[in-house]
Order: structure tokens, then C-alpha cells, then sequence
């Protein structure tokens, strides 16, 4: 009879935590920042890897899918799809629904080109969203009459809701 009078209440307490809708459904907001590499791009996609320090810290994965850019600094192209991973204490995936990127600056003398990347993350596979600001840098150099991209970097943040 003791032994009942300490488990139901246990019980009771244990079974309204559960049931609770505050404690099952309760998010977290995750702050790293961020720094790579774009290792490959075309006219519509760049792909980046690189890592995170913060809230989430290691490795991300990224593929962003956008319109082709617009050469006038300040305009900006949508961007149009893509996949995101960052390899943390767990694995979190997603894509991209949004954003843009907008070009800063390019200088006529070949120097370094700059754009802004926000994007949208959405269908993460914790349940929840995100987003990245970054800035990416073209390195350039001239190269007989052309303007010659030999690398490029990025630097930034990246927000989950997980």
C-alpha cells in the first residue's frame, strides 16, 4: 500500500509531462557560424562544403540552385532549390525553398567579386527550418584580356530551428 501511494503519484506526473503539448512539440534554435569553399559552380548551381562552429558544431554540405546572376551590383536572383547537411552530432538535412543572392560588389579591376546568399531552409529531416546568410567571394585575377575565377569562399551564418 506504501509502495502504490509514491508510484501513482510518479506515475500521474510522468503521464501529464507526456501529454503536455509544450514539452513534446518544444523547439530549438541553434546559432553557428559558418566558413568553406565553393568547390564547384555553374551559371545556376554552387556547391559548398565547409564547417560550423557554434550551438551545432561540424561539417556542412550544401547545393544551391538559383536563376542565373545578374552582372549589375546590387540586383538580386532568386534562388530556386537545393539540398543542405550539416554532419553535427546528429545528421540534419533539408532544402532549399528560398532566397536570393544578391551581387555586392565587382570591381572593374579584376579584384575580389562579392555577393550576399540568403536562403531558406525547409523539410529538415529534424522537423523543423532554417536560414543562411553568407557572403561569398569570388578570388579573381586577370588573365591576359579575361577576368580568370580561381576560387572562391564563404563566410556567414546559419540559423536552425530543429
Amino acid at each position: 500500500m506504501r509502495i502504490l501511494r509514491w508510484i501513482v503519484p510518479t506515475l500521474v506526473a510522468v503521464a501529464a509531462l507526456l501529454l503536455v503539448p509544450g514539452w513534446a512539440s518544444a523547439s530549438t534554435v541553434s546559432t553557428d557560424q559558418v566558413t568553406g569553399l565553393e568547390y564547384s559552380a555553374t551559371s545556376a548551381v554552387g556547391k559548398f562544403a565547409g564547417t560550423a562552429i557554434g550551438d551545432l558544431p561540424g561539417a556542412f554540405t550544401a547545393t544551391v540552385a538559383h536563376a542565373p546572376l545578374d552582372p549589375r551590383p546590387g540586383m538580386s536572383v532568386p534562388i530556386t532549390g537545393g539540398s543542405f547537411t550539416l554532419y553535427s552530432r546528429r545528421i540534419i538535412t533539408g532544402s532549399f525553398s528560398g532566397g536570393a543572392i544578391t551581387l555586392l560588389a565587382s570591381p572593374p579591376n579584376c579584384g575580389k567579386e562579392t555577393y550576399q546568399v540568403t536562403g531558406t531552409l525547409n523539410r529538415l529531416n529534424t522537423g523543423g527550418s532554417g536560414d543562411v546568410t553568407i557572403i561569398l567571394t569570388h578570388l579573381r585575377t586577370q588573365l591576359g584580356a579575361r577576368c580568370l575565377t580561381y576560387g572562391a569562399r564563404v563566410a556567414g551564418s546559419l540559423k536552425l530551428t530543429t
